[in-house]
């Protein structure tokens, strides 16, 4: 389902514009989902059952091949969110997906690393 405070939403602006000599600015063109992994409000993916588990996983999987096919989103990510102390605006179990139109260098590095290692 969408996020209801995304940061990054379908209609955002891909175009990238210079902003002093350093750095780039680009909208906010992307795709901030959020992934709710259980119907029971208290029960942390620990505490699942390993078919409750899989589904979670199984919706990780639909969505990124769902967002792979949009040739401008470059890299995706998809995080876990658990309780109030890591900054979520839900107390129900849940993870996020983030989309964007570019890959970080730190994550491209990381990616061209795991693309040697593994050829």
């Amino acid at each position: 389902m969408p996020n209801r405070f995304a940061a990054l939403t379908p209609e955002g602006d891909i175009t990238r514009r210079e902003e002093g000599h350093f750095s780039h600015r680009m909208g906010g063109f992307g795709a901030h989902e959020v992934i709710i992994e259980t119907p029971s409000h208290n029960t942390p993916m620990a505490l699942m059952s390993y078919e409750q588990v899989e589904k979670v996983l199984i919706a990780y999987q639909e969505r990124y091949n769902a967002l792979k096919k949009n040739r401008q989103l470059k890299f995706i990510t998809i995080f876990k969110n658990q309780g109030w102390a890591s900054g979520t605006s839900l107390a129900h179990p849940h993870s996020q997906l983030v989309a964007t139109p570019i890959m970080t260098p730190y994550y491209r590095r990381r990616f061209d690393i795991a693309m040697d290692y593994y050829a």
